[in-house]
Order: C-alpha cells, then structure tokens, then sequence
C-alpha cells in the first residue's frame, strides 16, 4: 500500500534535480556576485574574520549583500515572509 503524502521515488529525483538546475542557473545568471561572495568568503577564512570585532559584523553583512541577487533571482521577498510569520503569529 503506497501512502498519499508519499511522493514517488522517481518524481522526487526529478523534482530534487529541478532544484539543483534551477540553483546553478540562478548562480550563473549572477556570476559576478557569486564570484564577488565567493572571493568574499576565502578572504574571511583566510584573515579568521572572528577574531576581528569590525570583521566579525562586515563580513555576515556583506555575505547578506550579495547573496540578494540569487534571492532575487528567486522572486524572493522578505516582506512577505514577515507577513506570513506575522500572520500566523496573530492565529
């Protein structure tokens, strides 16, 4: 007996493989910003950013900066998450 909130093993592959094409579609469209977050990320890895106060706060908020345009790419909006969340908090 198959359950109904199962899903396939086949379609779950292919849905799972949708994602994965549609990530690295979003990164090559934002090439420059991915190079830009990875260069980005080795340099804070490479200087132990954590121990550096200012490092510490620029670093998290540049990694935010530029992962917007894969974000984007996704349609995703922060508002609207924080009005779901809201809402559901009100319910």
């Amino acid at each position: 007996m198959e359950s109904p909130e199962l899903i396939p093993p086949r379609e779950e592959t292919a849905k799972r493989f949708a994602q994965v094409r549609t990530l690295f579609i979003g990164l090559l469209t934002t090439w420059k910003t991915t190079l830009l977050l990875i260069f980005l990320v080795s340099y804070c890895w490479l200087e132990r950013f954590w121990r550096d106060p200012v490092m510490r706060f620029t670093c998290p908020l540049l990694f935010f900066a530029l992962s917007l345009p894969i974000l984007g790419y996704y349609n995703f909006s922060f508002t609207q998450l924080f009005r779901k969340r809201k809402e559901s908090l009100r319910h």
